[in-house]
Parts: structure tokens; C-alpha cells; sequence
């Protein structure tokens, strides 16, 4: 979550003034792409939510920070390429985060799940002056190409070692768990993302709420 919220949506206004001086764009132009990015993130999140369920966070995380270090990359030599990195952050942060906190988590789920969504903001503390320090050193081509580096190096060998689906990859069970003791290779741990379907919440007041809240 820090990795995403540095690098995504609240670093890249550091951004928009030398694109601006070098494009001759107006803020408008530049923010507009950054609008794309976000816009990807919404549009992307159901789809990336049904992979996810259906194949388990780590086979979605890893190759999403590939992926992302690959666009960071390419945003260097070329300037549409929003779309392609929201797509990517949807498959890193809020979706899979969540999904994989549902399966490690019962009693104390909304603790965790709050104790995550901080790495955000965090990492926008962390990073934006970081990438600040990028640009006015060596520009925002190579500053580009080092953020890609930094979540190839970074992120995906922390992904590789330490991401799990769910407890029973590791012979546990969720904490506050009530059931019995969950075997190792138990894939019944679809019990533990227990909860109203797609359908079921769609006809809910409660998801439509916070639809209007985030929206």
C-alpha cells in the first residue's frame, strides 16, 4: 500500500510542472492523465477483484509490480501510458490488500484492514519528496526509470517471499477463526471470505452507500 500510494496518485503531481514547461501543456492536459490513471483504477477494480478470489492475491501482485515497474519505465520515453499503470496499481493495492486481509482475518478485521490503508498515505509522505528530489536532480525521464527499478527491486522480491493467500498455506487459520484447526492444503478457506455475493450486494443499501461515499 506504501509503494502504491508513494508512487501513484499522490506523487505524480510532482509531475505535472515539468511536463507542463516541457510539452507546453496546460495543468489541465497534464492532470487529465493522471484523471485516466484513476478513472483505470475504478473501472479495473471489479474485474481485478473476481482474479483475484478466483486465482489468490500473489499470483495477481507479483506480475501487477512487474508490470508497474514496466510502465514506470516506459513513461520516460512517452507520455500515454496512464491508463496501462492504473490498471496495474488496481491489481497491487486496495483490491488484493483486502481480499487478502479478508482470508488472514475474522475478529480483528477492520483493525487490520485499517492498519494497511495507512501504508498509503504513509508512502505518500515518504515518496513524494523523495520523487521531488528525483526531478530537480535528474529530471523526470530518469526519475521515471528509477521508480520503475526501485518496485522491481523492491516490491516484487517482498511479494515473491513474504505474500501468502491464506493460512492454510502455512497449516493455520485465520485469526479469531471459531471453526476447527485448518490442515495445510485445506482449500476450503473460501469460508473464510464468508459474505453476500455480487448479486446480493448490489441489491444492498449498505454497498451502494459507500459506492456514493468513495465516489
Amino acid at each position: 500500500m506504501a509503494m502504491a500510494g508513494g508512487i501513484g496518485n499522490l506523487s505524480f503531481p510532482v509531475v505535472l510542472k515539468p511536463l507542463s514547461v516541457e510539452f507546453q501543456w496546460t495543468r489541465a492536459q497534464v492532470s487529465g492523465g493522471i484523471s485516466i490513471f484513476m478513472l483505470a483504477v475504478a473501472l479495473a477494480a471489479p474485474f481485478v477483484g473476481r482474479v483475484v478470489t478466483l486465482h489468490g492475491p500473489r499470483a495477481v501482485m507479483i506480475p501487477a509490480a512487474f508490470f508497474i515497474g514496466l510502465c514506470l519505465i516506459l513513461l520516460a520515453g512517452t507520455t500515454k501510458l496512464w491508463f496501462g499503470i492504473g490498471l496495474g496499481f488496481t491489481s497491487l493495492a486496495h483490491v488484493p490488500v483486502n481480499i487478502v486481509i479478508s482470508r488472514w482475518f475474522v475478529e480483528k478485521r477492520g483493525q487490520a484492514m485499517g492498519v494497511a490503508m495507512i501504508g498509503a498515505p504513509i508512502g505518500g509522505l515518504i515518496m513524494t519528496p523523495v520523487i521531488s528530489v528525483l526531478v530537480e536532480t535528474v529530471g523526470w525521464r530518469q526519475g521515471f526509470i528509477a521508480l520503475g527499478i526501485v518496485v522491481w527491486v523492491i516490491l516484487v522480491p517482498l511479494l515473491w517471499v513474504l505474500m501468502r493467500n491464506d493460512p492454510t498455506e502455512l497449516g493455520l487459520r485465520p485469526d479469531g477463526w471459531p471453526g476447527e484447526e485448518l490442515r495445510t492444503g485445506d482449500r476450503s478457506s473460501g469460508n473464510v471470505i464468508s459474505g453476500l455475493s455480487a448479486k446480493e450486494a448490489l441489491r444492498s443499501t449498505t454497498f451502494w452507500a459507500l459506492v456514493f461515499i468513495y465516489l
